[in-house]
């Protein structure tokens, strides 16, 4: 009985490590899944970066148009007023001389 014994834990000895070697054969295909989650959440968060400076620079983009287009718009502006005032002063000059 006690050979037996010794036969049977001896059995069971090797059982136990083909179960822990599976074990660790899942631990290592759940560390590589965790591994690969991780990846893929720091290719996500990588993307929203990108999308975000995009945006950024577009909004920089539109801005500097926009600041463009109002200066145009402001020396058109200084143009015109300029013209009429000049206007405005040789039309006095010209009815003071003829007066």
């Amino acid at each position: 009985m006690g050979a037996d014994g010794i036969q049977d834990s001896g059995i069971l000895l090797e059982e136990e490590d083909d179960e822990d070697e599976e074990d660790d054969d899942e631990d290592d295909e759940d560390e590589e899944d965790d591994e690969e989650e991780d990846d893929d959440e720091m290719v996500k968060r990588m993307m929203m970066m990108v999308k975000k400076v995009v945006m950024k620079m577009r909004i920089l983009r539109i801005m500097k148009m926009v600041r463009m287009v109002m200066m145009l718009m402001l020396t058109v502006m200084m143009a015109v007023m300029m013209t009429r005032t000049m206007m405005m002063v040789l039309t006095t000059l010209m009815t003071m001389l003829i007066t």
